[in-house]
């Protein structure tokens, strides 16, 4: 953290290398070398003391050409001034966040391993005082440590760094602290007040962070003082750390509010192991809203009661395979559903690998053809607009997990969060492959009694982008890697729909008798998520028109019946 609270005018160097000296350069360049710059730097130093390497003047050369450096001491109170400051504290947000949800999944997946119901209540919402200052203070000691780049990288190093930290962890301690009471405060006083617009000001957290600048200036300020060896800070030191802190307490609570929000509650503490500990409810998420209103009030489990699968259970004369094939198969499987619909065929099992499972879910669970578009269309927005969306989805792997797919981003966590939403369920018409690399077998998910969002995050699990997921001691990846579009799991004739061109991945059908149809779009990568969405509308009406027409040739010459 830039230490600038008591800089006075005389200090003031008006030169900079950087060409750009308006307030908007000062902010972006400040942002910059707080996001960037500084805490790659920082790491180079220890690297350069530990191994008696050179990277520190590689960084300090590329932070040349790129002309980010790090922000001069410009007059306190200025336009340039909180230029500065506000932008070195949004870029500061970035590590920092980093070591919070660090810390964060390291203490909770630790809490949950020890089984232990003190500790676990630290997750109690009558803790929360308590559990976010200790977040704070950590992530700051270890901010200050690892990630503050130092003045001196001779003798005092180490002492340096110890004093960042130790600063830093003051500093973030009181403001989380600060953050965490007057939270609970300012939404008591909230509750007081019958003004909709002052309520929503008192409760904002920007008004939070302004306020604990406050207490958390007054402990700087007492911190410098001691530093310096004066027992009482100056009123103009005092002033100046208020103001400093006002502009990191706004940028900290407001950061502090998001890692809070569901996009970040940590994936790595699962529900039922809480309630097993500490006998704790759910959290309870807003469910899919999807535009026009054409999702229906109740979910489909509520709508068809005992029959979530509606007319798939009528027949036994076909079972359906929807093969692996990323955003092809969510888009032209969901446009050959609707050929399905029309024509009045159904299946009695419907099985599924990767993409295809996530149709096959939706599918036997009620959904139609335009809800799956919608549903789809739906979680692409939020993927583009949210870049925090797969935050909450960062794991630490199992050394099988990691052996087998070097990743650690997991599906588990988004796949939970759909199966509540959606209501989910698994049932006797849906069936899901995944695969297991090291024993170099299928694992089949079928019935109604596995975790829905556990199978489906296994066979979504490509290697390399997606984390493997444990399921009785193995690590399964992607379903695909076993066959594509496998027909060897039906008892019925099948018909089969292939999605991927991938020639990493066996495309073969086993049985003479299925019906194939061809989807695939050679020219389009499956994880290619940011797809636009004209393009992925126009997949799902190709699969439409393809699989209507496959479909009445079929019924025509004999080898299909409705």
């Amino acid at each position: 953290m830039e230490k600038n609270s008591n800089i006075n005018d005389n200090q003031i160097n008006t030169s900079t290398k950087n060409k750009d000296t308006s307030c908007l350069g000062l902010f972006f360049n400040a942002m910059a070398y707080n996001a960037v710059i500084s805490p790659v730097k920082a790491i180079a130093q220890v690297a350069d003391k530990v191994d008696s390497s050179h990277l520190t003047g590689s960084v300090n050369r590329i932070a040349d050409i790129l002309d980010i450096h790090k922000p001069k001491p410009v007059k306190f109170g200025t336009l340039n001034w909180a230029s500065t400051q506000i932008g070195g504290a949004i870029g500061m947000m970035l590590p920092y966040m980093l070591t919070y949800k660090s810390l964060s999944l390291i203490g909770d997946s630790a809490i949950v391993e020890s089984n232990s119901p003190t500790l676990a209540k630290f997750l109690a919402k009558d803790t929360l005082i308590s559990r976010e200052s200790i977040l704070s203070a950590g992530s700051g000691l270890a901010y200050g440590s690892l990630l503050d780049p130092s003045e001196s990288t001779q003798s005092g190093f180490f002492k340096d760094r110890l004093t960042n930290g130790l600063v830093d962890m003051a500093t973030f301690g009181s403001l989380g602290l600060s953050n965490a009471s007057l939270d609970v405060g300012l939404k008591d006083a909230a509750g007081k007040i019958s003004n909709s617009s002052m309520r929503s000001l008192i409760t904002a957290p920007l008004t939070r962070g302004l306020t604990a600048s406050i207490p958390t200036g007054l402990a700087m300020s007492e911190i410098n003082s001691l530093a310096n060896g004066s027992i009482f800070p100056s009123a103009i030191n005092i002033k100046h750390n208020i103001l400093s802190m006002a502009i990191l307490g706004g940028v900290f609570a407001s950061t502090d509010s998001l890692l809070k929000s569901d996009n970040f509650k940590n994936s790595n503490i699962n529900s039922k192991s809480i309630n097993d500990i500490n006998n704790f409810q759910p959290i309870s998420k807003t469910s899919l809203k999807i535009e026009d209103g054409n999702l229906p009030s109740l979910t489909k489990q509520e709508k068809l009661g005992d029959n979530p699968v509606g007319d798939l259970a009528k027949t036994n004369k076909h079972d359906l395979v929807l093969g692996v094939g990323g955003v092809v198969a969510a888009y032209e499987g969901a446009g050959a559903i609707k050929a399905f619909e029309e024509s009045g065929l159904t299946f009695s099992v419907v099985s599924g690998g990767s993409a295809g499972a996530d149709l096959a879910a939706l599918y036997t669970n009620g959904f139609t053809s335009d809800e799956i578009l919608k549903i789809n269309l739906k979680a692409r927005e939020n993927m583009l607009t949210n870049p925090f969306l797969m935050w909450d989805s960062i794991i630490w792997p199992e050394p099988k997990q990691w052996n087998v797919s070097k990743s650690i981003v997991s599906l588990e966590h988004p796949w939970l969060e759909k199966v509540k939403e959606l209501n989910l369920k698994p049932n006797d018409h849906l069936q899901i492959w995944a695969y297991d690399p090291v024993h170099s077998e299928p694992v089949l998910f079928k019935g109604t009694n596995y975790d829905l969002a556990k199978a489906l995050a296994a066979t979504g699990a490509y290697p390399n982008v997606f984390a493997a997921v444990m399921h009785d001691g193995n690590a399964l990846i992607d379903g695909g890697f076993y066959k594509a579009n496998t027909d060897e799991f039906s008892s019925n004739p099948s018909l089969v729909l292939k999605f991927t061109s991938n020639p990493q991945l066996d495309p073969s059908v086993e049985k003479e008798d299925s019906l194939v149809i061809d989807l695939r779009q050679p020219d389009i990568n499956g994880l290619d998520f940011g797809l636009a969405e004209s393009k992925c509308k126009e997949l799902f009406n190709d699969g439409y028109h393809k699989t209507l027409d496959a479909i009445n040739k079929a019924i025509a010459s004999g080898k299909l019946k409705v």
